[in-house]
């Protein structure tokens, strides 16, 4: 099958054989399934390629199960997730595996600008979220920025992450979580002129929460976590099971 699909009507179940028998293609930057109502359920998919697989934006009460990811790609400066929710509400997540996602990298610019996330689930200002029985592999985020000056600066590399919450997101719980083979992003390249500084590699988390509150975990694995790497000079970045900033 080839997407996208855009769900703007409540009530509606998107309900597939199985995710190792329907796969959803999509071309870079592309979403499989767009909501943008309440009462939706995308279940028993795999998508491979896009940008996210399924994504909720100012939406309550839905669930994503049974489903796949493998492949998505972001951009440069843009994330890259298996499920992203924003200003979303009472959203639950289970039963999913997440394969080989890699963040777009940050734009080479006077300054290098810093690369975005990466990961399986991510939730931006949302509240009630529930994932369960995640398994999240082979999640590599962007490089930083590159300084196109000789008195530019590099930036950071992208975090890399299981899952993600930002931007106020409240009461985030996360159960069964297994994690590993992720990676941030390695560091921008400053200028040539003296003065200036490399970026630092970006950090790796199985669960990470930045500007967030009321995070529940349990029962949860992680291994194989990779920080970013630093070029000469810079900071390598630092692997952790759980970062909250």
């Amino acid at each position: 099958y080839v997407g996208p699909v855009v769900v703007d009507g409540a009530h509606v179940v998107i309900d597939g054989a199985g995710r190792d028998e329907v796969v959803l293609d999509l071309v870079e930057g592309e979403t499989g399934v767009l909501v943008t109502a309440d009462h939706v359920t995308v279940a028993g998919v795999t998508f491979r390629g896009g940008q996210f697989g399924v994504r909720f934006l100012a939406a309550a009460d839905g669930r994503v199960v049974a489903c796949g990811g493998q492949g998505q790609r972001g951009p440069v400066n843009l994330p890259a997730f298996l499920v992203a929710m924003e200003n979303s509400h009472r959203i639950t997540v289970r039963d999913l595996v997440a394969d080989d996602i890699q963040g777009g990298h940050g734009k080479d610019d006077y300054h290098g600008v810093a690369a975005p996330a990466a990961g399986a689930v991510w939730a931006a200002g949302s509240s009630a979220i529930e994932v369960t029985g995640l398994e999240a592999t082979n999640v590599t985020a962007g490089r930083g920025g590159h300084a196109t000056s000789g008195y530019g600066n590099g930036s950071i590399g992208g975090l890399a992450a299981g899952v993600l919450a930002t931007a106020g997101s409240l009461n985030l719980r996360v159960s069964g979580l297994v994690a590993h083979g992720l990676i941030g992003g390695a560091a921008g390249n400053r200028g040539g002129n003296s003065g200036t500084v490399y970026g630092s590699g970006g950090p790796a988390a199985a669960v990470a929460a930045i500007d967030s509150s009321g995070l529940i975990l349990e029962a949860n694995l992680a291994w194989a976590l990779t920080g970013g790497t630093g070029q000469t000079g810079a900071h390598h970045g630092a692997p952790a099971c759980v970062r909250a900033s």
